[in-house]
């Protein structure tokens, strides 16, 4: 029998902040993947977040999902990093994002968030 999802403790007040700000939420259970699909006001774009605590760390299947994700949007960064060691952390995601302003190719769909505030910065960000 499939465990249910464990959702991280500040999800409730950022889904409730998203939802208040005219986004559609849908909470996410499959292993690996991002907690949430925020559909924007409008229909698009659809971003992915997966909530993480002040002490938050990826899990094994998480790891994988970003791996995927970075390698298929951005192949020749995620080769690059890898290539001097760096592993999949919430650091080096961080790295990516800023990398990806760097290329206007490159539009990004999956983040980390933390708090409301870094949710709510993010839909405002891509409402432009």
């Amino acid at each position: 029998m499939r465990q249910k999802a464990k959702r991280d403790f500040e999800e409730p007040g950022i889904v409730e902040a998203l939802r208040r700000a005219g986004c559609f939420v849908d909470l996410v259970s499959e292993k690996g993947q991002p907690d949430l699909d925020v559909t924007l006001p409008g229909g698009s774009p659809v971003l992915m977040m997966e909530v993480k605590g002040k002490r938050g760390r990826l899990s094994d299947a998480q790891v994988r999902w970003w791996k995927k994700y970075v390698s298929w949007l951005t192949p020749g960064w995620y080769h690059q990093e890898m290539a001097q060691g760096n592993f999949m952390s919430l650091n080096l995601i961080a790295d990516w994002h800023e990398f990806c302003t760097t290329d206007p190719t490159v539009i990004p769909k999956a983040f980390i968030v933390r708090t409301i505030d870094e949710a709510l910065s993010l839909v405002e960000e891509y409402r432009r």
